[in-house]
């Protein structure tokens, strides 16, 4: 799958604010020194980190073009996220924002398995059923990446949701699907703070989405896979003529 230039455009614009706030916050909770993020697109879940200290490494599709990278060359990788990867290090802290969905079903198994092998803390966020985008070939539920997270000795918290609920600034595909999934080993490193939000392997997982938006996605979910491609097509779209117009005015 090709990614339009008005995809990736759109992506880092509002994953940049979106991960600006983020990291604020999980650098209080973990403060890890080196990150990776599988599906980076151009970096924009990075660049926040190096202000605060942490090595950064990104991989995404050979689809992105480098000269775009918010991030130096040295510290991105192409690779095909549902084929195994080993980039032969462990990190801090393991990303993957909005990429889930993106991954055929038949290689789910092997793109949690590249975030595991590379980390024992995963901030992890998937489109949920129903919710448009491109390419989106792998909707699920928050407990499908639950299971299989757990499947590999991971427990979820789900303080990000909790703590991001009145950030506007923050995307709301990030805001109501953002998960932190932690190695049993590492439980005990976790302050009270996100102890606090532990979500047993059986319990529930709450939709927090606005209740507008539960009833969209809901029929959205019963249309063909291409409606919801052709909305968020639009969407970007849309939103890049706006930044073209807005930067033609600020000159």
């Amino acid at each position: 799958m090709v990614y339009g230039q008005h995809f990736y455009d759109n992506v880092s614009s509002t994953a940049l604010r979106s991960a600006t706030a983020v990291a604020e916050l999980v650098d209080r909770w973990i403060a890890p020194k080196s990150v990776v993020d599988f599906g980076c697109a151009h970096g924009a879940w990075l660049l926040p980190w190096k202000p605060r200290g942490a090595s950064v490494f990104g991989v995404d599709g050979h689809w992105v073009d480098e000269d775009a990278l918010l991030v130096d060359r040295s510290e991105f990788r192409k690779s095909h996220l549902g084929e195994p990867i080993d980039l032969g290090r462990r990190f801090d802290l393991v990303q993957s924002l909005e990429v889930a969905e993106h991954i055929e079903p038949d290689h789910a198994d092997v793109f949690v398995d590249n975030l595991v092998r590379h980390g024992d803390r995963v901030l992890f966020s998937a489109a949920v059923c129903g919710q448009p985008g491109e390419h989106h070939v792998n909707l699920q539920p928050p407990t499908y990446w639950r299971d299989k997270f757990a499947a590999r000795g991971f427990e979820l918290y789900d303080v990000v949701r909790y703590a991001l609920r009145f950030r506007d600034e923050v995307a709301p595909w990030y805001r109501h699907n953002a998960l932190l999934f932690v190695h049993k080993s590492k439980i005990a490193t976790l302050p009270v703070e996100v102890q606090e939000h532990y979500v047993g392997p059986r319990a529930p997982i709450a939709d927090v989405s606005p209740l507008a938006q539960q009833a969209v996605f809901a029929v959205l979910h019963r249309l063909p896979r291409s409606v919801g491609h052709q909305l968020a097509v639009l969407d970007a779209r849309i939103h890049a003529a706006r930044q073209r117009v807005a930067r033609a005015l600020r000159r």
